[in-house]
């Protein structure tokens, strides 16, 4: 096992900028909020690289945001020792045990967990459940997709807790504000919306970081062949997006070259890493996009997030193991079961999928636009009209109306706060 790297009970969030923190023209003073930084700054200029590699890459790196002159807290990533002699079923067991002292060391009574079908979550409650520590409450987002709600309904059934299903966001306000919230860092959370507005000053519970570090998620052989071979140009080449970046009318201003440019520069970082795929995505995806849900949207007025899977011996450990350890998507769930093997029985959700649009959504969201709450120096308003009339008459294009609302509020927002709103 990994020697440990600091105390079990401490967590990288505190110390390596998963928590939101920006600042203004190189100021030592920080904001909890980008807001807050861009009310701070006379200088308000987009960062169109920045914006470039957010969207054709779906993450910020290197600390960047929207804007040039604010920045947001990322020190250089933790990286640990190969752990070159560790079999599979040594790193299981090692995996198993320390990931039970971070849960048992954050253990208290008034917390509440959120509880999807998937495994991070489950691993949590059921460390508590095995600690006689349940939180107060269950809170599932209904998806409405195949049985997310549904598999973590059993779970608590199994476990005697009591689940709180919670309705998804919706609307085009609903949207600006989740991303607002989110410190315009992620268009992925807005489901979470009403689970946020509804959020109570009690502890959260939250699996942010298991995908990545213990699930193999985004790790594939072709991949991580690439990091391996020192293919970085062929690897950037396959992340960025090809084509326009969507919404923006100039766009001479996404040149695909200077998205690769930085990527590569970002990807060399993680390149002899034990799982470089998994570096790169924990570091910038994980700290930058999902991270503004667990420790922005989750906790809008500075409650409590309790994240087990960012401790920094659960971190040290997962992250010198090699990749091959989870190139079968296998290793999180052998950990649960050799673990809790009374809850085998208990399968997983499929997937998560957004929630189906409907012809109700798509007229909200055209008078959103008409209303001018969606308006921008971005976008067309007449564009945005046409694509979602285009969605409301092909039922094939029903489901566009999602990324199509979360664009055009991203634009909004951004808009407003360069022009001193906010």
């Amino acid at each position: 096992m990994s020697r440990p790297i600091d105390s079990p009970v401490s967590g990288i969030e505190e110390t390596h900028g998963f928590l939101p923190r920006f600042s203004a023209n190189g100021s030592s003073e920080t904001c909890k909020s980008l807001a807050e930084a861009v009310d701070s700054c006379p200088d308000r200029s987009i960062d169109w690289d920045a914006l470039n590699v957010f969207f054709r890459v779906g993450t910020f790196i290197g600390g960047a945001t929207p804007f040039k002159q604010i920045r947001k807290h990322s020190p250089p990533p933790l990286f640990v020792p190969h752990a070159h002699d560790m079999s599979r079923n040594q790193a299981l067991e090692g995996y198993i045990q320390l990931f039970r002292e971070a849960v048992q060391n954050r253990a208290r009574a008034g917390t509440i967990i959120g509880l999807s079908g998937g495994r991070d979550s489950r691993h949590i409650l059921l460390e508590l459940f095995r600690l006689g520590q349940l939180p107060d409450a269950v809170l599932s987002v209904d998806f409405q997709n195949e049985n997310d709600a549904e598999i973590a309904r059993q779970l608590c059934e199994r476990i005697v807790l009591q689940q709180i299903l919670v309705p998804i966001g919706r609307g085009a306000a609903s949207a600006r504000w989740t991303l607002k919230t989110c410190n315009l860092s992620s268009l992925e959370h807005l489901g979470f919306a009403t689970m946020a507005r509804r959020r109570d000053d009690r502890p959260l519970w939250d699996g942010v970081g298991g995908d990545v570090l213990s699930a193999g998620l985004f790790l594939e052989d072709w991949n991580l062949l690439l990091f391996r071979e020192g293919k970085i140009d062929d690897l950037a080449e396959r992340l960025v997006r090809t084509g326009n970046v969507s919404f923006f009318r100039d766009q001479s201003l996404f040149p695909r070259e200077r998205a690769l440019e930085k990527l590569r520069t970002e990807l060399m970082l993680h390149a002899s890493c034990a799982n470089p795929v998994g570096s790169f995505y924990f570091w910038n995806r994980t700290r930058n996009n999902i991270g503004a849900c667990a420790f922005a949207l989750l906790r809008q007025h500075g409650q409590q997030t309790l994240a087990p899977y960012l401790d920094a011996n659960v971190y040290s450990l997962l992250a010198s193991l090699p990749a091959e350890f989870m190139l079968d998507h296998k290793f999180h769930d052998e950990a649960i079961s050799m673990a809790f093997p009374d809850f085998r029985s208990v399968p997983y959700a499929k997937r998560r999928s957004i929630t189906k649009a409907t012809w109700l959504d798509t007229i909200h969201f055209m008078l959103a636009v008409a209303r001018g709450s969606l308006s921008s120096p971005f976008n067309s308003e007449l564009g945005l009209l046409l694509r979602a009339f285009q969605s409301l008459l092909v039922p094939a294009r029903r489901d566009d109306i999602d990324w199509i609302q979360k664009g055009a509020a991203y634009l909004a927002e951004l808009g407003e706060l360069a022009n001193g709103g906010g």
